[in-house]
């Protein structure tokens, strides 16, 4: 982002923002989810068993579906950036 900022491929004047899309969030964070409770071992050490069964299948649906909403929420106000 860095990079393409400093280029200005559209000129000095036209100011260049980062949009996060909801289904790249709900990717990332589903992706880490399914990693906490499948692997034993992440990178900043050991996963205990009873956290790795907390996060079954139903648990990570209803995680998805209140991370969903609080985004759609979120979104709906008006806050400045």
């Amino acid at each position: 982002m860095r990079q393409i900022v400093a280029s200005q491929p559209y000129g000095p004047n036209f100011l260049l923002t980062k949009i996060e899309c909801n289904n790249h969030i709900m990717r990332n964070y589903n992706w880490r989810l399914r990693e906490i409770a499948t692997k034993t071992k992440n990178a900043t050490g050991s996963v205990p068993g009873s956290v790795r069964r907390l996060l079954n299948a139903d648990r990570q649906l209803r995680l998805r579906v209140a991370v969903t909403s609080t985004i759609g929420y979120r979104s709906a106000e008006d806050l400045p950036l």
